[in-house]
């Protein structure tokens, strides 16, 4: 990191906006590490204050020899102490697809059918580009229309949400919410247009998840080459390790029924499946024990 001493030069515009700009020392490449990447921090030192009043910031950056503007993400200014919601996912491992929850108790002023309610987050959640309503409850009801844009949420009501009535927003597992693909502290920011109060969750921490699968093999029977059987291998971190006689779950993606059992020793790591009809193509398989689920995809090849 290359800190510079001294205060950038502000200058402020008719439209009320404010540029920033900084006066470099040095040469900067893209093409040489570690400008590949800009990464620009103000420490509290330099002394800007954020705005009195609440609202929406945006950046715009530029340079003397790129002029275009790069836009940043919104950034919502507030000016109420938060109030503190809880936030739940149940399967809270990166890249995992997971259920998101969000409790709270609504203030003072009723929330009417047709309202809005936003939730925001700053974390690198992957949400789906396609959104669908009726996989996301308010209180147990499909709300109007929900829609996503940079990190925000926008959920226009069905029904009403009385004064100091538990919020239960609901995201479910098909709904299609992917957890950051790094270990990292996520939470939602929420407010409605019944009153500004906002209220913020606690953090919760995405793991790494060390269980994985580890090989997928087949071998043909000799007599009928769309039939074979699959040696499935998972390595197990110590503490997701299936006991003795624990139910497990292995699912090849090819449409048949999944294969159940139950462990038979704590070592149990490798699973064969004989029979199993193999037409060509790419599946998805998935091992499912305790609360856990992991997959993975794999090919079936044309054979010559």
């Amino acid at each position: 990191m290359v800190e510079i001493s001294g205060l950038p030069v502000v200058a402020f515009n008719e439209d009320e906006t404010m540029d920033l700009r900084f006066i470099l020392p040095f040469e900067i490449d893209p093409e040489k590490a570690p400008w590949d990447q800009l990464n620009i921090t103000i420490s509290p030192e330099a002394g800007i204050v954020t705005p009195p009043d609440k609202g929406e910031v945006v950046f715009q950056f530029q340079s003397e020899v790129e002029l275009d503007y790069k836009t940043s993400n919104l950034i919502i200014l507030y000016q109420e102490d938060f109030e503190f919601a809880e936030l739940r996912v149940d399967n809270a491992y990166v890249t995992h697809y997971a259920t998101y929850t969000v409790q709270y108790t609504n203030g003072a002023q009723e929330l009417k059918p047709g309202q809005r309610i936003f939730l925001e987050t700053t974390s690198s959640i992957n949400f789906p580009q396609s959104i669908v309503t009726k996989k996301v409850w308010v209180n147990g009801v499909w709300p109007n229309y929900i829609e996503y844009d940079n990190g925000l949420f926008t959920i226009e009501l069905a029904e009403s949400i009385l004064p100091h009535e538990e919020i239960l927003i609901h995201f479910g597992e098909d709904f299609g919410i992917t957890n950051p693909e790094t270990s990292e502290h996520i939470y939602f920011i929420i407010r409605h247009e019944a009153e500004p109060k906002a209220y913020l969750t606690n953090n919760i921490e995405i793991k790494m998840f060390d269980t994985y699968i580890r090989n997928i093999s087949l071998y043909y029977d000799s007599s009928d080459k769309n039939v074979a059987y699959f040696l499935v291998s998972i390595h197990f971190s110590s503490r997701d390790l299936p006991i003795t006689d624990e139910e497990i779950e292995l699912d090849l993606g090819l449409g048949e029924e999944p294969y159940k059992s139950t462990t038979t020793a704590l070592t149990y790591q490798s699973f064969i499946l004989f029979d199993i009809p193999a037409l060509p193509g790419t599946y998805t398989l998935t091992f499912s024990w305790k609360d856990n689920s992991i997959s993975k995809e794999y090919k079936i090849p044309e054979l010559n």
